[in-house]
């Protein structure tokens, strides 16, 4: 019933954010992704008028956290990798950021982004 309980409070928590982003009319659209395997998908929004900066709205520690990947890396754009056609699927669900001028791929956790590989090392090799 717990966890149960818990999905049903990040629904609605999440539901509750997304919901206001878009009335502000700061969002050009909302994605659903787990981003982390915990079970539960993040909000990934990216904001008008911003080139590729995705961001990520997660439940961890009992409340919805936002997290600007641009912002948390230093990075001149951050978007997902699940939208480049020849990436390997272990890569899909992760996110892809230009900092100093090397595009990298970082696994998301709780608000954290870990530096993974190159952009070149997680693509299709043909």
């Amino acid at each position: 019933a717990i966890a149960y309980v818990s999905a049903y409070g990040y629904t609605r928590q999440l539901a509750g954010v997304i919901a206001d982003a878009l009335a502000e009319g700061g969002v050009k659209h909302v994605e659903l992704y787990d981003l982390d395997d915990d079970g539960f998908q993040e909000a990934l929004t990216w904001p008008t008028g911003e080139k590729n900066n995705v961001i990520i709205y997660d439940f961890y520690g009992d409340e919805i956290h936002k997290t600007d990947a641009a912002r948390e890396l230093g990075a001149d754009f951050a978007d997902i990798t699940r939208l480049i056609g020849n990436i390997q699927l272990e890569y899909g669900d992760l996110v892809l950021a230009d900092v100093d001028g090397e595009e990298g791929v970082y696994q998301y956790k709780d608000g954290t982004l870990t530096y993974v590989c190159t952009l070149e090392e997680a693509l299709l090799k043909t």
